[in-house]
């Protein structure tokens, strides 16, 4: 992902007002990483994000809303977070991009609707089905997550920078462990220095294969840490 990051500071060093990420897509296999490294560059880039999960999703209904004509009829997802947050610049993060599912013959399919969220020019005057009104969106950043490319659609893969996120090896192990150290003491609220230390756990490093495994394990054996502390 380190292309990434040069293209955001190229831009800040010339004095860029806005640093819209390119459309950007992480690939690789379950268990790699990628949408823990997408929510970490989300916290560095330090704007709105809004977390979509395209697995099993048959339509576009969750990115252009629905109809009025609907009973259940409502603005898309990305106008409703932008107007709560007020800010026309956010991060979205598409996760397991490649598990959206063609349409059926009268509705549009989410890889096929985004092809016209991605273009720069019609980001700008992009019509919400149900606000009836057009929403400018080319503040907007994409970063989505893959399994797989074979089952992306060609036209959206080529508007796409793709970026190969390989499994971590054992000497990585440590770090990524420590990371979930530092997510566990945010989740529960706590300093970092509370909470054990990698060298205090007991972690099985040589039956572990990928960083979802390392991240389970460090969260079992800080369970089993408290419960020690418990029962002194």
């Amino acid at each position: 992902a380190l292309p990434i990051f040069s293209s955001l500071l190229g831009r800040a060093r010339l004095g860029a007002l806005s640093l819209r990420l390119p459309p950007t897509l992480l690939v690789g296999a379950p268990g790699s990483g990628k949408s823990r490294l997408a929510l970490r560059f989300a916290e560095l880039m330090e704007v709105p994000v809004l977390n979509l999960s395209l697995a099993g999703a048959h339509d576009a209904k969750i990115l252009n809303g629905t109809s009025r004509g609907w009973g259940g009829g409502r603005p898309s997802t990305l106008a409703t977070f932008l107007a709560t947050r007020r800010s026309a610049s956010a991060l979205v993060i598409l996760d397991e991009l490649d598990k959206a599912r063609a349409g059926s013959r009268n509705d549009s399919d989410a890889q096929s609707y985004l092809l016209g969220l991605l273009e720069p020019q019609t980001a700008r005057a992009h019509l919400d089905c149900f606000l009836k009104v057009e929403c400018d969106y080319s503040e907007v950043s994409w970063l989505a997550t893959a399994n797989r490319l074979s089952a992306i659609e060609a036209p959206l893969l080529s508007r796409l920078q793709v970026y190969l996120v390989e499994q971590p090896r054992p000497e990585h192990f440590p770090a990524i462990c420590e990371g979930a150290l530092g997510d566990l003491a945010k989740q529960w609220g706590v300093e970092r220095w509370a909470l054990p230390q990698v060298e205090e756990l007991d972690i099985p490093w040589a039956s572990l294969n990928s960083a979802r495994d390392v991240r389970s394990v460090t969260e079992q054996a800080v369970m089993h840490w408290t419960e020690h502390l418990q029962k002194h």
